[in-house]
């Protein structure tokens, strides 16, 4: 940020994050200033799911970025393997994509879905049916490797009453509130190069998907709190 005179960030861990670089700027008076959304444009999720026995409640998962490794598409990939029979959708862009072969590239990276019988990939959603599909499904998965500034989808799905499970870093220690409107998982390691896939633990997420934890946040909290 050198040669900035002022700089305004989206959160408050990303500003912290930027200050452990460099303090001997503007950066210490800069500003935070949180995204701006009119929650009206937002549908509301109208789950209605058991909360004394959230194991029988459906359960439907959303990625949604683009599909690479340093957003998590790897990680989302593998929770998928551990759990056939919940269903998992990946929504955002890649480079290409062949639905018969299911084979997809992303940058550098190739993806092979063809194993993967319970991932459904939609492509890039925008407007009203990306506002329908996160009023839809049972909560939002965004397993990010990297120091993520804010995650715009997160609020997104929060302002449609939907609970997220994402990574414990980066802004979304500031959007999301743990327990409450979903819950901050950790990974061994971020940073990673995007061609490394995940192979450390993910038992946080395990838990939270094995036991449905989700289903029992009240989607008019997590709404009103997002408002």
């Amino acid at each position: 940020w050198l040669g900035y005179e002022y700089v305004v960030f989206a959160t408050q861990e990303w500003k912290k994050h930027e200050l452990s670089y460099d303090t001997k700027n503007m950066l210490e008076i800069s500003g935070v200033v949180e995204p701006w959304f009119n929650g009206a444009d937002f549908e509301i999720n109208k789950r209605k799911h058991s909360k004394k026995n959230p194991q029988k409640n459906p359960c439907t998962l959303l990625f949604m970025a683009r599909m690479s490794n340093y957003k998590g598409f790897d990680i989302f990939m593998r929770l998928s393997k551990l759990f056939p029979d919940y269903k998992f959708i990946a929504a955002g862009g890649c480079t290409t994509y062949d639905p018969k072969t299911r084979i997809m590239t992303s940058g550098s990276k190739t993806y092979d879905l063809s194993g993967y019988d319970n991932l459904e990939y939609v492509g890039v959603v925008s407007g009203k049916a990306k506002r329908r599909l996160l009023a839809s499904v049972s909560a939002l998965i965004q397993p990010t490797r990297y120091f993520e500034p804010c995650g715009l989808n997160a609020i997104e799905a929060q302002l449609s009453g939907t609970p997220v499970i994402v990574s414990n870093c980066g802004g979304y220690r500031n959007t999301v509130c743990h327990g409450k409107t979903g819950f901050l998982c950790n990974l061994d390691r971020y940073c990673v190069m995007d061609e490394e896939d995940y192979d450390g633990d993910l038992s946080d997420w395990e838990k939270v998907l094995r036991e449905r934890e989700y289903n029992r946040l009240n989607g008019r909290y997590i709404r009103n709190r997002a408002m």
